[in-house]
């Protein structure tokens, strides 16, 4: 009789601010769960969420996808660095920390990016989830969304652009 292997624990998705608000605004917040099933983000990321509602911008309702957890890490200041990283960073990076091993912190910020590889941490980032969309054939191209990303005021230097789309073997 052949023994079963046991299952791969199954990774924690963890979402900081900037990559639901940016695919929300590009109508691809969906593909979070395409691709990963459900993602955990924190109470601050919610709090920067509102704070972008009442200041008119367009951020999702996270109250509405039953496929979001929100959930905070258990150890408050636990990335006490002494560095200027804002509340839903700090606080995904924290819940990412408490999962260390098993987690995919979603981040664009450069130094929380930093921050979670010298930690050990698995990071990508919004460009990075477009990118894996695409190798999934989730989305038939990527030039499109990222397109549309920096439409809306996402920033890519030039240079990690051309990288991303050639990474999805296409042209700029």
């Amino acid at each position: 009789m052949r023994q079963r292997m046991p299952e791969a624990p199954r990774r924690t998705v963890i979402c900081d601010t900037s990559a639901l608000y940016h695919l929300h605004r590009i109508g691809a917040l969906h593909l979070l769960r395409d691709l990963y099933g459900s993602v955990v983000t924190t109470s601050d990321v919610i709090r920067e969420l509102d704070v972008g509602r009442e200041e008119g911008e367009a951020v999702p309702d996270i109250s509405q996808e039953t496929w979001i957890c929100v959930n905070d890490p258990k150890k408050s200041g636990v990335l006490d660095l002494g560095v200027d990283l804002g509340p839903g960073e700090t606080s995904a990076l924290g819940l990412a920390l408490e999962h260390a091993g098993t987690s995919l912190v979603v981040l664009d910020d450069k130094l929380a990016r930093r921050i979670a590889k010298f930690k050990g941490l698995t990071v990508t980032g919004t460009a990075g989830v477009l990118l894996k969309a695409k190798r999934l054939g989730v989305i038939s191209a990527l030039k499109p969304y990222l397109d549309a990303l920096l439409a809306t005021g996402f920033y890519l230097k030039p240079d990690t652009y051309a990288h991303i789309v050639a990474l999805a073997d296409e042209t700029t």
